[in-house]
């Protein structure tokens, strides 16, 4: 038969087996503070696992904000370009309405100038714009008529001066033509 010896010889005697048992407390204690640093590594290895997943979440959700902030301020950016463009469209046009009034204004002061001038025995044929003037060609019944509506013309303050009498053709029936400069400033 086999015989197992499972105590060792320090243990045999009383003197012996004290010191054995020192020894093997201090191992156990010591696998206890070993044990005990494994499991705060351990709960602080946790602990930062948690405070990392906590922060990725935080940081997931600010770039998300961030995301949809930038966004809605690019929409911004592109709803402003629009409007900036329509108020630069809408400028050019009150513009060119401001210049076709302006136009309309001195054609209306014009015509209404020629209108009031118009002798009796006079009437208009022809009403052109050139570069430099005004040219008004009509027929008259008497010359007076024609030397008349041009002093009429040039008192009335519509017109700049000076209306000048271009031709009168006597023979011709009456036909004459006056050049007038344009109008006269506004005040």
């Amino acid at each position: 038969m086999i015989r197992i010896n499972l105590v060792s010889r320090r243990g045999t005697g009383a003197p012996g087996m004290w010191a054995g048992r020192s020894a093997g407390v201090w191992e156990v204690a010591a696998t206890a503070v070993a044990v005990a640093a494994l499991v705060a590594a351990a709960g602080l290895v946790v602990s930062e696992a948690w405070s990392l997943r906590r922060t990725t979440r935080a940081v997931t959700g600010a770039l998300a904000a961030a995301d949809a902030d930038r966004r809605e301020r690019a929409a911004t950016a592109e709803t402003l370009e629009a409007e900036e463009e329509r108020r630069a469209r809408l400028a050019r046009q009150v513009a060119q309405l401001s210049r076709w009034h302006e136009t309309r204004s001195a054609s209306t002061r014009m015509l209404e100038a020629v209108s009031r001038s118009l002798p009796d025995g006079l009437w208009l044929t022809d009403l052109r714009q050139e570069t430099d003037a005004v040219v008004l060609v009509g027929r008259a019944v008497r010359s007076s008529a024609v030397f008349e509506f041009a002093s009429k013309l040039e008192s009335s303050g519509q017109v700049a001066l000076p209306v000048e009498v271009a031709g009168f053709d006597t023979a011709g029936g009456g036909r004459f033509e006056i050049r007038v400069a344009g109008l006269a400033p506004e005040e």
